[in-house]
Order: C-alpha cells, then structure tokens, then sequence
C-alpha cells in the first residue's frame, strides 16, 4: 500500500504540465477512477484470481509511471493519473481486503504507513532531483521499486 500512496505522491511532484494545468481536473482523474472500483468491484472481483489483480495493479502503476514521466501533452499526463487512480483503488481493495486474515496491528500499520508515504514519496522525489536526476531517470527507478515491491508482497510467482 505505501508504494501506491508514493506512487500518487510522486505524480503531484512530477509532472509540470499538470502544475499548470487545471487542479481540479487533476483531482477528478485521480478520484474518480478509484470511487468507481470502491463502489462496483466488490460485486465483480471475486470472478478475478488474486495473482491476476496484483500483475494488473502492477502493470497500470507501471504504465502511469511511463505516461507521466514521458508525457509530450497534457492529456498524456492526465491519463497517467487516470492510470495509477485505478491501480491504487483496485490494489488499497485487494490488499486491505487481506486484514482481516490479521491481528488489529496490521491495519493499524496499514494506516500509519499510507500516512507516511505522503511524506516519504515528497522526499523521495526531492531528494533525487535535487542530486541531479531528471523526471525522465527518476520514474524508472520508481517503477523498478513498485514492481519489486509488488513481487515481495505476493512471497513468490506473481500468478499464484
């Protein structure tokens, strides 16, 4: 979960064309997407293997990471974060879905770390260009970390 919320941080830091572009439309494209999956995936998402939803999560994080960072128009831009809305409103539901496998401490820690990714995505992103990276550098190096990630919490073959 904190990799999403990096993942959403990070955007905002990113992308100079969306600083001057419309916030609110910014706003829409990223909440839009995940309040449509909270509302309707939970009557369709037990027809989709587990293993599956993580690639997905993965690949739309990844692809969201490519749009934005490579993006030659707004609309590029806006689709990345149309992108990464929904793999953060289909991963937050599948993972958190797993808690309650778990002592209260795990949501405890759920919380605490989205709450932290807020801070450590900001920092992340500052830090790597203030040591002379461009966005273009920076968001592959994200998305190697997102994908790893994503292999360590599934503890073995993605499509289990």
């Amino acid at each position: 979960m904190v990799w999403q919320k990096l993942q959403a941080v990070s955007f905002v830091s990113t992308d100079v064309q969306l600083l001057h572009f419309s916030w609110q439309a910014v706003l829409l494209a990223d909440i839009l997407p995940t309040l449509f999956i909270k509302l309707f995936a939970p009557f369709v998402i037990h027809k989709m293997p587990y293993g599956i939803r993580v690639l997905f999560c993965a690949i739309m994080a990844a692809t969201s990471f490519l749009l934005v960072s490579f993006s030659s128009a707004v609309w590029m831009s806006i689709l990345g974060v149309i992108f990464a809305s929904i793999s953060s409103g289909l991963g937050e539901l599948s993972f958190l879905s797993l808690t309650v496998y778990f002592s209260r401490s795990v949501l405890e820690g759920w919380g605490s770390g989205t709450g932290a990714a807020g801070l450590i995505g900001a920092l992340l992103y500052s830090v790597l260009i203030q040591a002379g990276l461009q966005a273009q550098t920076v968001s592959p190096f994200i998305i190697f970390r997102v994908l790893h990630a994503t292999v360590r919490l599934n503890k073995g073959p993605i499509l289990n």
